[in-house]
């Protein structure tokens, strides 16, 4: 941990922001945002899916959103699908949302195209 730890400090003195992915599942835990450098938290898409249909998930996420702020780290929403899910997010404070509500993944170059014909 300590390796890490100073990786992360290395790569925060040259600027770079460091963001915590899939929060929630696997080996990431609430140590690593005290220990580590973290700037951004991304909560796990298993957390989001049809959480909009459950009041237990919906208590942990707006819990873990108000943590990260309380700790003055960003959070960020993956796998948003749908409308009702995004809603909530908004309602909880969550900072980004990314899913398939909003864009499927493309290549560069149609993302280009698609934005210089609305700007």
């Amino acid at each position: 941990m300590e390796s890490v730890r100073k990786t992360l400090n290395k790569l925060c003195d040259i600027g770079l922001k460091i963001s915590l992915d899939d929060f929630g599942t696997g080996f990431s835990s609430l140590s690593h945002i005290i220990e580590l450098p973290i700037d951004e938290l991304k909560l796990d898409r298993s957390f989001i899916h049809n959480f909009h249909m459950d009041a237990k998930r919906q208590n942990v996420i707006q819990n873990i959103i108000q943590l990260a702020h309380g700790m003055g780290l960003r959070i960020v929403a993956e796998g948003v699908e749908v409308e009702a899910e995004c809603n909530l997010l908004k309602q909880y404070g969550c900072d980004v949302c990314q899913g398939y509500y909003f864009a499927y993944p493309m290549p560069l170059s149609r993302l280009l195209h698609e934005n210089s014909q609305t700007a």
